[in-house]
């Protein structure tokens, strides 16, 4: 019933437009039949038709119409010879004359609609082959003329919140390593391309600002600096700011977002990943690690929901603390040139960064986990560790969403003295989200309830369930993954031989 309604709801959201757009009419006519609206109906309403018809198309739409007269017209004839319209086929003997011919149109439209409505249930074969209706790029956009009273406080350009930029960058000034902190910090990178190399050093020889040491290091690793003219002091400034929106939380804090760049790093440098990437998916991929959590508060999306916050009002309560680390990123960046990245790339490349960025932050949400695995396991099952296949099929881009979110949940894949210290602060985080709850009254989320949570059998059950399965679908694709595989088994084993004891307390 649920499905009925926002079907229904569509239907009268899209019937204002279908005079404008072939392709609009059709997505009416098969939400419609979805319905079962037009059941015992031998005729379309007469505005459907004439509007299909209609000469005076928009000038954008007017391709679009021609190929979905075009295409019409061949699968009526190829029906018509299969008896599938019957008697209809008389009708189509017009020229394919780009031009529109009035009734001839309305006819054909109407054949090949009524065709559609007389076969519920039946799996059309039609396809346009024009792509979209149009582009609206650099077309302006004009509202509808006002209906109501002008005084309205909902007009009130003061009702409009501005989106939230964190705070002001002017003066912020980028880390400045004394000759002691910088002997410490080529020590603490020794090591940096493997898998198991211990961020918590470079955090304690930085001084703190891991993220403005490791963002900078790989980034000119990978000479993405210099391939894409990225204007120095704006890229430190860059990683400086998002560090210092990094909020001071047990876990989702600047040293994890440091680890899970390093982790990225290491996929790269050593675990095979490089190949199967362009050199702006290369890019997108170590900013997107770099930023993923920034503003994180602690609280995950269950509990922004439960307490109506004001970022689950803001995005609606879908993907909320991923939408809100989006926002403050492109948000930022867009408010203080200072900081802006993408300044002077074309825009083609920017808009393919900003799309890769969005699709593996939200990517990182774990209410998607199990479905997105399920996914890359049929793509991982038919390409295999084909690097052509995966770049042949555009596949590339679901391949850098899994890495992410692997590298995210990488802690139990380290050694067990790293994967040690990550358990603790996850539980203490989500133990402090849980007294959030006890004093709110709100519900208390899983594993947050610091007096009958079992630390070890959690971690168990985390490991065997979520990150075991992710990265055993990853070595399908990267064999050193099989090494992390092993990791997590020996882990899981760790904290089994530990359900008895009262871990961190």
């Amino acid at each position: 019933s649920f499905m009925c309604v926002t079907l229904l709801i569509h239907v009268c959201d899209i019937t204002h437009s279908y005079m404008t757009c072939p392709y609009l009419l059709q997505s009416l006519v098969y939400t419609m039949r979805a319905l079962k609206l037009t059941e015992g109906s031998s005729t379309l309403p007469s505005a459907l038709l004439e509007s299909a018809s209609k000469e005076s198309l928009h000038k954008k739409s007017l391709k679009s119409f021609q190929n979905f007269r075009k295409n019409s017209l061949a699968m009526l004839r190829k029906a018509a010879s299969t008896n599938s319209v019957g008697s209809a086929s008389s009708n189509f003997r017009m020229a394919d004359s780009p031009v529109l011919t009035g009734e001839a149109d309305k006819e054909i439209v109407f054949e090949w609609l009524r065709n559609e409505y007389s076969n519920y249930g039946r799996k059309s074969s039609f396809a346009t082959s024009s792509g979209s209706a149009g582009s609206f790029k650099g077309r302006e956009l004009t509202g509808p003329p006002s209906a109501g009273p002008t005084n309205s406080p909902f007009a009130s350009p003061a009702f409009i919140r501005r989106p939230h930029c964190p705070t002001r960058i002017d003066g912020m000034g980028c880390y400045e390593p004394t000759k002691e902190e910088l002997k410490a910090i080529n020590e603490a990178l020794e090591g940096v391309n493997e898998w198991d190399w211990d961020v918590f050093k470079l955090s304690h020889a930085s001084n703190g600002h891991p993220i403005q040491v490791v963002g900078w290091h790989v980034l000119s690793q990978w000479g993405l600096i210099e391939s894409f003219e990225i204007d120095e002091q704006k890229l430190r400034l860059w990683l400086a700011y998002i560090e210092s929106q990094y909020v001071d939380t047990p876990y989702h804090n600047k040293i994890h977002a440091s680890d899970v760049t390093q982790t990225v790093h290491a996929m790269l440098a050593t675990g095979g990943l490089r190949e199967y990437l362009t050199e702006s998916q290369v890019l997108a991929l170590l900013l997107t690690a770099i930023a993923h959590d920034v503003g994180h508060d602690g609280l995950n999306n269950k509990y922004h929901k439960n307490a109506r916050s004001e970022r689950a009002m803001t995005f609606n309560d879908q993907s909320i603390q991923e939408n809100y680390h989006l926002r403050v990123i492109f948000e930022s960046m867009r408010t203080h040139s200072q900081i802006d990245l993408f300044e002077g790339l074309d825009e083609d490349v920017i808009t393919e960064l900003r799309d890769m960025m969005i699709r593996m932050v939200l990517h990182t949400d774990m209410s998607t986990h199990f479905v997105a695995l399920k996914e890359f396991n049929t793509i991982a099952e038919k390409n295999g560790s084909s690097v052509d296949l995966w770049k042949s099929n555009s596949h590339s881009d679901t391949l850098m969403s899994h890495v992410l979110h692997c590298c995210d949940l990488s802690g139990q894949a380290k050694k067990q003295s790293l994967a040690e210290i990550w358990s603790q602060r996850c539980i203490e985080e989500f133990f402090i989200q849980g007294d959030k709850e006890k004093d709110k009254g709100l519900p208390i989320s899983p594993l947050c309830d610091r007096t009958t949570t079992p630390v070890a059998e959690s971690q168990v059950g985390f490991i065997q369930y979520v990150v075991l399965p992710a990265y055993q679908a990853l070595a399908r694709v990267l064999p050193t993954a099989d090494l992390h595989v092993e990791q997590l088994r020996q882990n899981s084993a760790y904290w089994e031989s530990r359900k008895d004891e009262s871990v961190f307390k």
